[in-house]
């Protein structure tokens, strides 16, 4: 009677928290391939270009960052969002009606208005953006339809109920 050898296996410890960002593939030694290096990057840390075209918005476009999607990127300021996205949202008279004069002063400069002091968190103040495929799962960093804008408090609570 033959048993079949089976190899054995032994567990190594877990690693917390731990994030690989490389890799050395090495292949079977009688496979003739030579190991290879693999390095992954953080597409937010890397220029990249804007697809898409945003949406046009609706009555409600302003009250939309408090609702659990977030309020859709106006299609009116798609095509400035590399430049400059708040400078844009300020520059657009149908836009700006939403915010008042600090805010609007805040975006003449570039930076992202201040939500309601309810939708406040901590030191996260402003208005967000949001991918709604993450960027983890392989949304697309710089797809306009994949970006909505949402309060810190709105945003912090949609990655809680969904990771």
């Amino acid at each position: 009677m033959h048993v079949p050898t089976v190899p054995t296996v032994s567990p190594l410890p877990g690693l917390t928290d731990a994030h690989f960002d490389d890799y050395i593939i090495v292949f079977p030694a009688d496979s003739g391939l030579a190991p290879v290096y693999i390095m992954l990057k953080d597409a937010r840390e890397y220029a990249g270009g804007a697809t898409g075209y945003g949406q046009v918005p609706g009555e409600g476009w302003a009250q939309a960052v408090s609702t659990p999607d977030g309020a859709p990127i106006p299609s009116q300021i798609a095509e400035k969002l590399r430049e400059a996205f708040w400078m844009a949202v300020e520059d657009n008279a149908e836009l700006r009606i939403h915010f008042n004069k600090k805010n609007r002063d805040r975006m003449r400069e570039g930076l992202s208005p201040f939500a309601p002091a309810t939708e406040q968190v901590g030191g996260r103040r402003t208005l967000e953006l949001h991918h709604i495929e993450h960027i983890a799962n392989g949304g697309a960093v710089y797809d306009l339809d994949n970006l909505t804008l949402m309060t810190p408090r709105r945003h912090i609570n949609l990655h809680i109920r969904r990771p």
